[in-house]
C-alpha cells in the first residue's frame, strides 16, 4: 500500500493523529492513548544506511563476477544461434544489478541524512523544550515574610 492509500484509509478523525513519545497521553484527552506514538530511532536509520552500503557492495561485486563469468564467452560460443541472445540477457542483468546498486546507494545516502537531521532536530527541540520550562513558581519568587510562621 503506498502512502497516499494509506493515508486517505487512515481517516481524518482523532485516531488519524499523533503524539509525540507519550507526551498526549499525559496532558491530553483521553482519546490520546489510544493514537500511536511517534518514535524514530537514529540508531536503526543508521543500521539501514550500513546494510544499504553492504547491498551497494554485494551488487558491484555481482557485476565484477557477471563480467568475470562472461570472458571470452562470445569466441567460444562464436557461430552458436544463441551467442546474441547470451548478450542481451547479459546486457538485461546488468542493468537490472546497476539499478539495484543505484538504489542503494541513494537510500544509504537517505537514511544517513534523516539520521543525521533527526539528531539535530532532537538537539534543537531539547533546547527549545528547556528555555519554556517554568521559573519559580509565585510561593518561592517571593520574598519571606517577616512575620514567623507565615508564608
Amino acid at each position: 500500500m503506498s502512502f497516499a492509500d494509506e493515508w486517505t484509509t487512515s481517516g481524518t478523525g482523532p485516531a488519524a493523529g499523533m503524539r509525540l513519545n507519550g507526551w498526549q497521553a499525559e496532558h491530553g484527552t483521553s482519546e490520546a492513548a489510544s493514537l500511536p506514538d511517534l518514535d524514530i530511532s537514529t540508531a536503526a536509520l543508521r543500521g539501514l544506511s550500513k546494510e544499504m552500503g553492504t547491498l551497494h557492495g554485494r551488487m558491484t561485486t555481482a557485476l565484477t563476477n557477471l563480467e568475470q563469468a562472461h570472458t571470452g564467452l562470445t569466441t567460444a560460443t562464436k557461430g552458436f544461434a544463441c551467442t546474441a541472445e547470451l548478450k542481451k540477457v547479459r546486457g538485461s542483468w546488468e542493468d537490472r544489478l546497476r539499478d539495484v546498486r543505484n538504489e542503494c546507494e541513494r537510500l544509504q545516502t537517505a537514511f544517513t541524512k534523516a539520521a543525521e537531521a533527526h539528531d539535530k532536530n532532537e538537539d534543537n527541540t531539547k533546547q527549545e523544550m528547556s528555555s519554556l520550562s517554568p521559573g519559580p513558581s509565585w510561593r518561592e519568587d517571593r520574598p519571606n515574610s517577616p512575620i514567623t510562621n507565615f508564608s
